[in-house]
């Protein structure tokens, strides 16, 4: 038996782990990491599993940095981010959003037809005293439904008569909270909120569909709390539209392309579709 460290995300309980990866040295003090000493028989992959290790002390926490930093893409290079402005036909409702990818910001920016350049914003936003609502969590179903509330997929008579049954059951409350965080509905989206209204595609496909799209997750300021904390940290930077706009159009035609294939194949069964969820 030999003395050995190991790391844990701050705040896991080591109870909930099947194994570890012990080294013979202390780790590096990572924000975010809890390093523990234990007494363990050493082997060649250096994992163990945790029922196996003996003597075990935690010797070091360091706090996670409460600092996340987010971009936000826009046409506009000079403007302050206000809590209240805005338009309510987002995907979360009237507020300020950003993506902690820098590469899709930069494509956000320039994604709209016939613009010139974009800009690329910076910021730093504290989130220690912020409530979070991450609809990764809730699901793609209160997802969607959370969409339904703010934008409208399809004109058809059919989606503005049964999409306010899908939000009843599937809608979520996240007015408590200072930010929502979630995936961002890119164009593609729209293609694959039709076809499943109209009972094309089976719920068990649903999300995989959705990830074909590489939606990228965003972060939505909603409250004043929530704009006070964020801070812009650099100056602008320009984002030019030849370089970035063909990436924006090349991932929503292959996420399109890769949707039409699914939802063909033998997997998309019909099995569980629209109709069936709110129960028609």
């Amino acid at each position: 038996m030999e003395l050995g460290y190991f790391t844990l995300p701050a705040g896991e309980k080591l109870a909930e782990r099947h194994s570890v990866r012990v080294c013979g040295d202390i780790p590096e003090l990572t924000p975010g990491l809890d390093v523990y000493q234990c007494v363990w028989e050493p082997t060649e992959t250096g994992v163990v599993e945790v029922g196996a290790l003996e003597s075990v002390i935690l010797i070091s926490s360091v706090p996670a940095p409460t600092a996340l930093t987010l971009y936000h893409g826009s046409p506009v290079r000079d403007f302050t981010p206000t809590y209240g402005f805005g338009q309510d036909k987002h995907d979360y409702g009237r507020g300020f959003y950003l993506t902690a990818s820098k590469g899709l910001a930069c494509e956000w920016a320039v994604c709209q037809s016939g613009s010139v350049e974009g800009w690329l914003h910076k910021y730093s936003l504290d989130i220690g005293n912020l409530k979070i609502f991450d609809f990764q969590d809730a699901g793609v179903l209160s997802w969607l439904a959370e969409l339904m509330k703010h934008r409208v997929a399809d004109t058809s008579r059919r989606y503005s008569m049964y999409a306010p049954k899908f939000i009843e059951k599937y809608g979520v409350d996240t007015s408590g909270y200072d930010i929502i965080k979630g995936w961002r509905a890119d164009a593609s989206y729209f293609y694959i909120a039709k076809a499943f209204v109209r009972d094309e595609v089976d719920v068990s496909i649903l999300e995989e569909l959705l990830k074909y799209g590489d939606l990228g997750i965003q972060y939505c300021c909603k409250t004043s709390e929530a704009f006070a904390a964020l801070q812009e940290v650099q100056s602008p930077e320009m984002v030019p539209h030849d370089e970035f706009n063909p990436l924006y159009v090349q991932r929503d035609t292959s996420a399109r392309e890769k949707m039409r294939a699914l939802i063909n194949s033998d997997r998309n069964s019909l099995t569980t579709v629209f109709s069936d969820l709110i129960g028609r």
